[in-house]
């Protein structure tokens, strides 16, 4: 069961035309926005962004709150590892309640469910007054499935499950054995696309499509870049 620890946490952003999942955490009180660095930096397969952002650039990003968007600007922070698809936006005003969130991938099992939230396509769930007019995310199962250890010895985590374009930046949440807490374990970044090919009358033609893995950054990096923040 999902609870308001993460669901009134995770919101839906905009930069730039580009769209993606955040969640909400804190350090000294102060509420930080955790979302995908590739928002704003293009990553090795795009094309390059018309903008170049840099950690501690001060940048205005798009919030959806009672079905507009709202404009908020602060700093943003990257990760000094260049592979590591994690930003933190510094929030200028606390935008969700302050639920207890631990940021820990402790006591993770392979093989275990896990659940991952944010917004594909844009599409969201109605909310109400209940969120405090944020639209509710989507929630999706996955199955922690493999480590790997990166090139400059970030942590990736991979999972099984289906994403969709748009939940990048959102939170992966599990419960450890012998408890009833969700915590974050991981950022979603994509997933692995799969190439085929399909005969036609005219020919074969190429497609490609959702493989069912997830990737993600382990928790740990998040907290690296939090770290690092001075307020």
């Amino acid at each position: 069961m999902i609870t308001n620890n993460i669901i009134q946490r995770t919101l839906l952003i905009e930069f730039n035309g580009r769209t993606a999942s955040a969640f909400t955490i804190e350090k000294n009180d102060k509420q930080l926005l955790v979302t995908a660095r590739h928002l704003f930096v293009a990553d090795k397969t795009a094309e390059p962004f018309p903008k170049l952002i840099r950690s501690n650039d001060t940048i205005s990003i798009r919030i959806f709150h009672n079905n507009v968007w709202k404009e908020l600007s602060s700093t943003i922070h990257f990760h000094t590892n260049i592979d590591i698809d994690i930003a933190v936006f510094e929030l200028p005003i606390q935008l969700t309640p302050k639920h207890p969130l631990p940021l820990n991938s402790q006591g993770l099992i392979i093989g275990q469910d896990t659940y991952f939230l944010g917004f594909p396509f844009q599409l969201k769930g109605e909310s109400g007054k209940i969120n405090n007019s944020f639209p509710f995310p989507f929630v999706k199962k996955a199955v922690f499935s493999a480590i790997q250890k990166g090139s400059n010895n970030e942590f990736i985590y991979y999972f099984d499950g289906h994403n969709n374009p748009g939940f990048s930046g959102g939170p992966i949440v599990f419960k450890k054995e012998g408890s009833d807490e969700l915590q974050v374990c991981g950022v979603v970044r994509g997933y692995v696309p799969q190439k085929g090919t399909l005969d036609t009358p005219y020919g074969k033609a190429s497609y490609t499509e959702n493989s069912g893995i997830i990737v993600s950054y382990n928790v740990k990096h998040l907290k690296e870049i939090v770290d690092n923040i001075i307020l």
